[in-house]
């Protein structure tokens, strides 16, 4: 419709006899028809975008939701993993402590059944004399088993720096 009025003030200007010479009055309503389906259809497209950008920014908004509520879970799994290995640390300090005071022939045999890593942590708890008797033991039961704990308590190079 703007358009349409923009062309009425374009005819009123120039004087109405100028150009209905030039373009008749069919050619006119026309141009007029097609300039209005053209706004008509550019309308329904703005309408089309705008209906599509409500739609991203409540998906954006959602998705912010879900990072907070990820980040909240995230913080309390941390929050637990430090829990645990504190008083893992702690059963550590105490389980190196029996070993300590028990012969090292008997701590040996327990040990040989643990986890490499549990094992370890465990001799990197003791007093390096204890480790030693412990891990003397444990070769005489299971030298690869002694040999890959004596492999994970020297230093690396990577460590060292």
């Amino acid at each position: 419709m703007r358009i349409f009025n923009i062309i009425l003030f374009i005819v009123c200007v120039f004087g109405f006899t100028v150009f209905a010479e030039t373009i008749d009055y069919n050619e006119l309503k026309s141009i007029a028809d097609n300039l209005k389906q053209k706004e008509e259809m550019l309308n329904k497209k703005e309408a089309e975008l705008n209906k599509k950008e409500q739609e991203l920014k409540s998906f954006e908004q959602s998705l912010i939701e879900k990072e907070k509520e990820l980040i909240a879970i995230r913080a309390k799994l941390e929050e637990l993993y430090n829990k645990i290995r504190v008083v893992e640390d702690e059963n550590l300090d105490k389980l190196a402590k029996v070993y300590g005071s028990t012969k090292a022939k008997s701590a040996a045999k327990a040990i040989v059944k643990m986890e490499l890593d549990k094992a370890v942590s465990l001799f990197q708890k003791m007093a390096p004399m204890t480790a030693g008797k412990i891990l003397t033991e444990i070769a005489n039961i299971d030298s690869e088993f002694a040999s890959k704990i004596s492999e994970r308590l020297t230093p690396t190079k990577n460590k060292l720096k």
